[in-house]
């Protein structure tokens, strides 16, 4: 750890005065500290409900509003207004990115004793093949943003990702309520893959702009310390999103485990589905306010030195 600290993995050794510098200035802004503190409690408090408290989903729900709201009042108050704003959208992002696959695992690889109508994946298949074929495409899906998406405004990029997010997981639907198989007669191993290809490369168009858009937002010697804030902000709405994901599946009945004669545990799986394909297209209506409408390159932060407000 000792190199890290001393910031041997940079560009550039930084040398002993340059180091108390950077270490002035940032013990200069305590709000940025206090952020990083509060972020860092919140998820850990989160993570202890969910993990290791026996509660209802609805009362976890309630907690991470609380918590999501808490969160964005402090960074509204303390951050720069631009950074504050790009800081909120990903946090409402990942929080609204709802999903099924709790409950989705289940109904790929349950076999006939569990669930006789489902596809009967094998786990292999499922958590091997997917993942390679996913893997590639993320690697298709950032090739092709850094091909034709670089050089979109910030605000209509994020738009159309958002809405070409909420068109692909509406295959989840069709497979989930077996369309794809007794309607289009389309073999599921094949929807699946398609499905899979489709969802991955969209998907890197999704996380690709805010991971870009942050690292816009870091003030000058402040960087790794900004974008860790940002980071580790847009994570907390991702662990917000699995609760509010679990109450979903909850108050629509698809809870299974794996034990046999489980089909009725599917049966609202797809009406899950679909309400995570329009959790997208809430977001966008907060992207008009929040994301600045500025083609990627532009300046963001108008006091590069400077992440409070």
């Amino acid at each position: 750890m000792a190199p890290i600290l001393r910031g041997g993995l940079q560009e550039r050794p930084v040398g002993p005065e340059e180091l108390r510098s950077i270490r002035a200035r940032f013990l200069a802004i305590p709000e940025v500290s206090c952020l990083i503190l509060l972020v860092l409690i919140c998820s850990c408090v989160l993570l202890t409900i969910t993990t290791f408290l026996s509660l209802s989903p609805l009362v976890i729900c309630a907690i991470s509003v609380v918590v999501l709201v808490v969160v964005l009042v402090a960074f509204s108050l303390v951050l720069s207004p631009a950074i504050a704003k790009i800081n909120a959208y990903a946090l409402i992002q990942n929080a609204l990115t709802l999903h099924t696959s709790s409950a989705g695992f289940y109904f790929f690889v349950d076999q006939y004793e569990e669930y006789p109508d489902g596809p009967h994946i094998s786990e292999f298949f499922f958590s091997t093949i997917l993942r390679i074929v996913g893997i590639m495409c993320s690697l298709v899906g950032i090739a092709t943003y850094y091909r034709y998406a670089s050089r979109c405004r910030w605000r209509t990029l994020l738009l159309c990702a958002n809405i070409a997010y909420a068109i692909v997981s509406f295959a989840d639907v069709l497979m989930f309520s077996r369309v794809s198989r007794d309607v289009l007669h389309i073999p599921d191993h094949l929807f699946i893959i398609t499905s899979t290809v489709l969802d991955e490369t969209i998907k890197a168009w999704h996380v690709m702009p805010l991971n870009l858009i942050c690292s816009y937002m870091c003030p000058k010697d402040m960087e790794g310390t900004t974008y860790a804030l940002l980071a580790g902000c847009a994570n907390l709405g991702e662990v917000i999103s699995r609760n509010f994901s679990a109450l979903l599946l909850h108050a629509l009945g698809c809870e299974p485990r794996g034990l046999p004669g489980e089909s009725a545990q599917f049966d609202n799986l797809w009406r899950a589905s679909a309400a995570s394909t329009l959790s997208p297209v809430l977001v966008a209506v907060v992207l008009f306010q929040l994301v600045p409408n500025v083609a990627q390159g532009e300046r963001l932060v108008h006091d590069p030195r400077s992440a409070t407000a």
